[in-house]
């Protein structure tokens, strides 16, 4: 079945590290079929200086591969758009620079608050960061503006899967956030960075969360490596796979632009 990457990033990126034309070679060497370049345009207060550069050198270099790119692969140009509420002006003007194939919302901070990666070590209680991760979820799964919700579970990833609050415990609040993206028509991320990346690394979600999706009436997913270097691109897919038809899953998405195409798994 075709391996579909739908999350990855280029030097464009503040934490990216090579060019699109190596993302796409090692798209060949792994047999991915359809690769998306979506680079990190982030609002408040993790947006950077130049992201205006950054983000036009994503859509030339990404346009220039397209152009020259070998057959066997689709070559997407999305956007990975962080904190997207926390300056709504700015993100409705970065969606509206470019003709997107796909836009990625997350959330790797709350409102200003620093990022998950540097609150593992303080003494923040991470049921009430938790809880307001999951209400800034929902705020913005209401507000719609992307196509897919990125790593779901990304705040535990630093926080602790053992020393903190379980998944299931914000169960309500978690409905709440998949009834929204189905009846919306937004699909859900599967994240696989977590194995490929870190020993005892886990998928972002796991099964629990996939089949609570479901329930919840989602039937759009993706699948992303969410890879910052060339030789992390397309990792752990057919595990992803995999996962997702345990889920009961029958198809993975695809997107042109911005309109979401179903793919048999």
């Amino acid at each position: 079945m075709p391996l579909l990457d739908h999350h990855t990033h280029s030097r464009h990126s503040p934490d990216g590290r090579e060019p699109v034309a190596a993302l796409v070679e090692a798209a060949f060497s792994e047999g991915v079929s359809t690769l998306a370049v979506t680079d990190h345009c982030d609002c408040g207060l993790q947006q950077v200086f130049d992201w205006e550069e950054r983000l036009r050198g994503s859509a030339e270099e990404t346009e220039a591969a397209r152009l020259c790119i070998r057959e066997g692969l689709t070559l997407l140009f999305g956007i990975e758009l962080g904190q997207p509420l926390h300056d709504q002006k700015a993100a409705e003007d970065i969606l509206g620079r470019y003709h997107y194939d796909l836009v990625i919302g997350s959330l790797h901070n709350l409102q200003e608050t620093q990022d998950f990666y540097f609150l593992q070590d303080t003494e923040a209680d991470p049921a009430v960061l938790l809880t307001r991760y999951f209400d800034e979820l929902l705020e913005m799964a209401r507000w719609g503006g992307f196509d897919i919700l990125a790593h779901l579970t990304y705040p535990y990833r630093y926080l602790g899967y053992e020393t903190t609050p379980p998944i299931a415990s914000f169960e309500e609040q978690l409905r709440e956030i998949f009834t929204c993206l189905a009846q919306n028509g937004k699909a859900l991320e599967l994240n696989t960075s977590g194995p490929a990346r870190s020993p005892g690394g886990r998928m972002m979600p796991e099964l629990w969360e996939l089949r609570l999706f479901r329930s919840c009436g989602g039937e759009l997913v993706t699948l992303g490596s969410d890879a910052h270097a060339a030789i992390h691109v397309g990792k752990q897919l057919r595990e992803g796979q995999a996962l997702l038809r345990e889920a009961g899953f029958r198809y993975q998405t695809t997107y042109r632009g911005r309109t979401p195409v179903p793919v048999r798994l």
